[in-house]
Parts: structure tokens; sequence; C-alpha cells
């Protein structure tokens, strides 16, 4: 078998080829790494919208059962005084 002598330039050549490849990649690996954190940006935002919905939430129903809740413990304490129950 016959020993095939590799140049300077071709040593180069493939060099240059083994980093365009490594460019090509890098930078499909670098759009990829760009759209998941386009993605958790998007989650990140949507998890705040819905903290701040369950905030309003809580408010409005306590707001709206504050009554309710005072009356039930109100009429609580008066059975536990009727019974003497602590």
């Amino acid at each position: 078998m016959a020993k095939k002598h590799i140049t300077i330039d071709d040593l180069a050549v493939m060099v240059k080829r083994g980093f365009d490849d490594a460019d090509k990649r890098f930078d499909e690996m670098s759009r990829n790494f760009d759209s998941v954190k386009k993605d958790i940006a998007s989650l990140k935002a949507d998890v705040i919208d819905i903290r701040e919905r369950l905030e309003n939430l809580e408010k409005i129903t306590l707001k709206h059962y504050n009554f309710e809740i005072q009356e039930l413990k109100r009429r609580v304490r008066h059975l536990e005084d009727l019974f003497a129950i602590k």
C-alpha cells in the first residue's frame, strides 16, 4: 500500500474544513439556545401573570366572603357559649 504524502496546504485545507464545520454547528446550537431563552422568558411572563391573577382572585374572594366568615364565627361563638364549649 502506497503512502500518501500530505502537504502543508492539504493540512491547512483540512483544518479549515474542520473549523468551518464546527462554526456551523456552533451557529445552529446558538440559534437553538436563543429559542430556548425566548421560551423560558415567555414561561416566566406567564407564571407572573398567573401569580397576579391568583392574588387578585384571593383578594376578591376574601373581600366577598369576609362578611360570611365573620357571621359564621359569630354563630359558632354563640353555640360555644350556649353549650359551654371552649
